[in-house]
């Protein structure tokens, strides 16, 4: 049996874990992006949150990256309007091109502090070590898809994730069909 010292200190990790885990954000609405392996063979752009760098922060633009050109970003909003942000104005965005899928880490996580319950004694080696290296693999994953955009290099190496990277088409409408 556990003493409560002992469950202090789990329910200590455990809470650590979960706001380890409740500040990683990916800024795609839910089941939007695809995972890793399909994501590259998605003919869609990926998503794009532009926000300025007053406080609180605002979002100016997000949705689908269509295009960053020379001067411009191009984005495909959720309404199916075209929008479109002069780079010179646009500070800072995040772009999110696959789904890390953090949380079926996080669930091997839990998982496994459940099950460390059968070690007894070495409980108390193992369940910190499930809860501290399954902490920081759930918030890599969540991290690794997104793409922080700030300086005019980092919009230039971010076309690659945009839906058409060399430039918009022209005659393209300003209304086009939301990926659903």
């Amino acid at each position: 049996m556990l003493g409560s010292d002992s469950r202090r200190a789990i329910a200590l990790m455990l809470g650590v874990c979960a706001v380890g885990l409740g500040c990683t954000r990916n800024p795609a609405p839910a089941k939007w992006l695809k995972p890793a392996k399909e994501a590259t063979a998605d003919p869609y752009g990926a998503w794009i949150e532009i926000t300025s760098d007053d406080k609180p922060v605002a979002v100016l633009l997000r949705g689908e990256l269509l295009s960053i050109e020379r001067d411009s970003v191009f984005v495909l909003q959720q309404s199916g309007e075209v929008g479109v942000r002069a780079l010179a104005a646009s500070p800072r965005a995040r772009v999110a091109f696959y789904d890390g899928k953090h949380g079926n880490t996080a669930s091997w996580t839990l998982l496994g502090v459940v099950s460390s319950v059968s070690n007894g004694f070495f409980l108390a080696l193992t369940a910190p070590a499930w809860i501290l290296t399954g902490t920081f693999a759930a918030v890599g994953d969540s991290k690794a898809p997104i793409v922080t955009l700030v300086t005019s290099a980092d919009w230039v190496g971010a076309r690659k994730y945009a839906r058409f990277p060399a430039n918009m088409p022209s005659g393209l409408p300003r209304r086009l069909p939301v990926k659903r």
